[in-house]
């Protein structure tokens, strides 16, 4: 029974997909993408689980429609005559990263060392930033990419009450899906989520419980952000918020009005107690967290001096090849406490492998200054044309959705400084995606390149 309901789930998920994509402007090369990131985004790691195993090598979901949307990427253009500007203080930096992490990629295949495939996300997920541009550049398209992550943001939701307050279903195959879900994985999918949404609250509201719905949906997921008492989240959404409240001046944020912010903190309060009240240890969680930041000899503190230890072990490696990095395929073990950690086991499932957790620090360390220099270059580029294009565009719903973006940019930034969501396929598909969207939404015009 079980089974079917998950089966119902997935065949509404591709039915609202579907059903939505028809109204869009879209054309089917633009599937593999979509299907990505309804799964992804709502399901998070347990639907990166899915593989298929050739030669003992696993072949993952994510991977397997990014194959498929290189090849649809080059048919789009047959298509619909697609072309698409890029910068070159954009494009340059980008090609020059690439160049270094294919090299090294190439290199480890070519000498046989499979653990090599542990850095596609170095070379085969950038892709995705091209091939987001291509999707996502005008407003039609984000207006029904909003749509279809709708249903998934609820069923995330589901699974993160699941996971830290009460196990809403008692079926394995949900179970499954929730112990495979990491606490960071839900936070990043959700901090994101709602960071993007806030700044729609107040914009279009024809009946005035849309308005309340969108209210309450807020709350609860700033309430589960907190209940989850990932630390690192706390500062991402923080910053994010304060970024928005400075970049908008408050004109399209949630707070519009005193009473407004005074309701939200109220409901904030409430649900964040309730949730307390039916399961207290949620409480222990987040108190022992926030003390473990001041004392490191705590259970608590001990992950603070943990990461404290692996991050200088990974500097002092990466400087004796400062310039261009230690390569693909060898992945730095630790000593931490006296133990030997990251001992790599497989290629595949539990492999063993500790990641700086630290995107710069992973970067510098794989393709050293140089290759961290240019992604920096071409990150911090594309947020200043998200910048400008927010302050020129005349669009509300526009600005909304730059505004959302770089928002939520800035989320991923900071999370992705105390964690592994740059080496982890799941969290690193966002970047590519949000940084295409800035790109697709800042200079391409997609009614004006069709007559190029």
């Amino acid at each position: 029974m079980e089974f079917f309901y998950l089966l119902l789930i997935v065949w509404f998920l591709t039915f609202w997909l579907i059903y939505n994509y028809r109204k869009s402007d879209l054309d089917f090369t633009s599937l593999p993408l979509l299907f990505l990131l309804v799964g992804n985004f709502g399901f998070s790691r347990a639907f990166s689980l899915i593989n298929i195993n050739i030669a003992g090598i696993p072949i993952f979901i994510t991977e397997l429609l990014i194959f498929i949307a290189v090849i649809l990427f080059f048919v789009r253009g047959k298509v619909n005559n697609f072309c698409f500007y890029i910068p070159q203080k954009i494009l340059i930096p980008f090609c020059f990263y690439l160049l270094i992490s294919s090299i090294y990629f190439l290199k480890g295949l070519l000498t046989g060392n499979l653990l090599v495939l542990r850095d596609d996300v170095f070379v085969l997920y950038p892709i995705l930033f091209f091939y987001t541009t291509t999707v996502f550049n005008c407003e039609e398209d984000f207006k029904y990419l909003m749509r279809i992550l709708i249903p998934a943001l609820i069923i995330l939701i589901l699974i993160g009450i699941s996971k830290n307050i009460y196990m809403l279903f008692k079926g394995d195959a949900f179970i499954f899906i929730v112990e495979n879900v990491k606490n960071f994985n839900f936070v990043l999918n959700l901090g994101i989520a709602m960071v993007f949404y806030s700044v729609f609250l107040l914009y279009n509201n024809k009946y005035k419980f849309i308005l309340v719905a969108k209210f309450l949906l807020l709350c609860l997921g700033v309430a589960l952000i907190i209940i989850a008492g990932v630390r690192s989240s706390w500062v991402a959404f923080s910053v994010s918020i304060i970024f928005l409240i400075i970049l908008t001046r408050n004109r399209l944020f949630v707070v519009k009005s005193k009473k407004m912010f005074f309701l939200f903190l109220v409901i904030l309060f409430f649900l964040v107690a309730l949730f307390i009240y039916m399961n207290p240890e949620a409480f222990n969680n987040i108190t022992s967290r926030i003390y473990g930041l001041f004392d490191w000899n705590s259970q608590r503190g001990a992950e603070v001096r943990w990461r404290l230890s692996i991050w200088a072990q990974v500097l002092k490696d990466s400087l004796r090849h400062p310039f261009l990095g230690r390569g693909f395929g060898n992945p730095q073990e630790y000593i931490v406490w006296g133990e030997t950690l990251g001992k790599v086991k497989t290629v595949s499932f539990e492999s063993g492998i500790i990641p700086p957790h630290n995107y710069l620090l992973t970067v510098f360390s794989k393709i050293g200054a140089i290759g961290l220099l240019f992604l920096l270059i071409f990150i911090v580029n594309i947020f200043k044309a998200g910048l400008v294009a927010f302050k020129e565009t005349a669009s509300e719903f526009k600005k909304r959705v730059l505004a959302g973006l770089l928002a939520s940019l800035l989320y991923w930034n900071v999370m992705a400084l105390f964690f592994d969501v740059f080496d982890s396929p799941v969290t690193n598909i966002y970047l590519w995606v949000i940084l295409g969207a800035l790109v697709g939404l800042s200079y391409l015009d997609k009614a004006f390149l069709k007559n190029i």
